[in-house]
């Protein structure tokens, strides 16, 4: 219940905050981002006026952390080996980490900034080869992602299921990726934490989180009764 209020907050945020997003992104995003990190991590400060509160300078530690991970993603991005394609997909991202900052920025709610740093720095952190958030390894990519939807009774894959994806915290309703229907459901993504859902005529089915992890095509399994 306590994530569902916290989304329907950032549903209002969205609309009453953040207005449209810019039709095209460009490196200035990571500029944008980094400056919301900043006042989101100013705020946070305030907020610990004795800096004695550990849950409130854990966040500031985390948000610090997703400053050094976000500049690894900038070296990335500038990389020569990067396609357009995958640029545009970085820029993407870091938009939505960049709406995710300004929002928690604004939030009262301990639960709704531990949920956020959270997810951007696990997010960030799967962007990357090497170890879960190591700071040393530049190197990004893509992930072909398969979702498939098995009858539970048969073992057999069920057709025409609509599968998307987004990034598990989003507020920008573009970030939402459809996918092809099953049994031909597949797309390629930047690793993080995602938010798969699969629909049958539109009424959603089921849905599950999953850590996309760079250097693998991972199927994505629904089992349905």
């Amino acid at each position: 219940m306590k994530k569902v209020i916290i989304l329907l907050a950032a549903t209002f945020f969205s609309t009453a905050v953040l207005g449209q997003k810019k039709s095209v992104l460009t490196s200035q995003v990571f500029v944008e981002a980094g400056q919301n990190l900043t006042v989101l991590k100013l705020r946070l400060r305030d907020k610990n006026t004795n800096f004695q509160d550990t849950a409130y300078a854990t966040c500031i530690n985390n948000v610090a952390r997703i400053e050094r991970q976000l500049s690894r993603l900038y070296t990335a991005s500038m990389d020569s080996q990067i396609t357009p394609k995958l640029k545009t997909k970085i820029y993407d991202q870091v938009s939505n980490y960049n709406d995710l900052a300004i929002y928690a920025s604004h939030s009262n709610s301990l639960d709704t900034l531990n949920a956020v740093i959270k997810f951007i720095r696990s997010d960030l952190s799967l962007k990357f080869t090497g170890a879960f958030g190591s700071e040393t390894d530049n190197h990004t990519g893509l992930v072909t992602v398969t979702v498939r939807v098995f009858s539970e009774r048969t073992g057999l894959q069920m057709p025409a299921y609509e599968p998307s994806v987004k990034p598990e915290w989003s507020i920008d309703p573009n970030q939402l990726i459809s996918i092809n229907p099953t049994t031909r459901a597949s797309a390629s993504i930047l690793p993080g934490r995602k938010l798969f859902v699969i629909k049958k005529n539109g009424v959603k089915i089921n849905e599950r989180v999953v850590d996309i992890i760079l250097g693998t095509n991972q199927p994505i399994d629904f089992y349905i009764p």
